[in-house]
């Protein structure tokens, strides 16, 4: 592979697609990085399982010119966390934002509610994601309604719940071999950065930044300060594998 560039795969959310790195990636020179982005929210992206998940993420590792970063949001972390464990030789660390699995995700509202695909749901379920409430994008609530009224979508949806729901986090992350750095907002009410502060400090390849008065995307909230955090914790996974390259020649 060439490695001039450095290549970046950014995962969406459960329940909004692509568009919610835009803030950070246009913060990038694309002279130095390579970037992938998944247009859909994982209920289409990936429809229901890993194995789906894992193929698109085999083939986008395929076509890229260096060993790459996984970068989630929400679920689309938890997706990066396992795939690490899964194929660790094929990537050079995963950064996670939101990821569910230490406690289930509380969104604040019955899924029943949001299943019937109304504005007024959809709209409660996005402002528990944001700290600034004004930050909210319309775009974000038509998505969320538009995935919960698709029967179909819906049952996807509900199956990537359930993954999280028995996903044995500490276990994974115990067993990693690829650093992984965890970037939080300070009020995410959805999946709430303290335990893994906690399991940060049990575990030396975890470590946790937190952004104060973002919610549960900080990447929407302050796309700069998780810019920031994100090229720090790649240089530093670069000098790790630099390290551990050195060390098995």
């Amino acid at each position: 592979m060439n490695t001039q560039r450095t290549s970046l795969i950014f995962l969406p959310g459960l329940f909004a697609g692509g568009w919610i790195w835009e803030g950070v990636v246009r913060l990038f020179d694309k002279n130095e990085v390579e970037i992938f982005t998944f247009e859909h929210a994982i209920p289409k992206a990936f429809k229901g399982n890993f194995q789906i998940a894992k193929l698109r993420l085999d083939e986008l590792i395929a076509s890229s010119t260096s060993k790459p970063y996984l970068i989630g949001n929400s679920m689309g972390a938890l997706i990066s966390l396992h795939y690490a464990n899964v194929c660790p030789e094929k990537i050079s660390g995963v950064i996670l934002s939101g990821s569910p699995g230490l406690n289930e995700m509380d969104v604040g509202i019955a899924l029943n509610e949001l299943r019937t695909g109304k504005v007024e749901f959809a709209s409660r379920l996005a402002n528990r994601v944001f700290y600034d409430k004004s930050l909210v994008p319309e775009r974000g609530i038509s998505e969320i309604a538009a995935l919960f009224s698709d029967k179909q979508i819906f049952g996807h949806l509900v199956r990537w719940l359930s993954f999280s729901r028995r996903y044995d986090i500490f276990g994974a992350c115990a067993s990693l071999v690829t650093p992984v750095h965890g970037i939080w907002g300070d009020h995410d009410l959805i999946t709430p950065v303290q335990g893994w502060q906690v399991l940060a400090e049990q575990l030396s390849t975890l470590s946790i930044d937190v952004i104060p008065q973002c919610g549960h995307s900080p990447m929407l909230e302050n796309p700069e300060a998780f810019y920031l955090s994100l090229t720090h914790a790649i240089h530093k996974m670069q000098d790790i594998n630099a390290e551990r390259v050195t060390h098995y020649a």
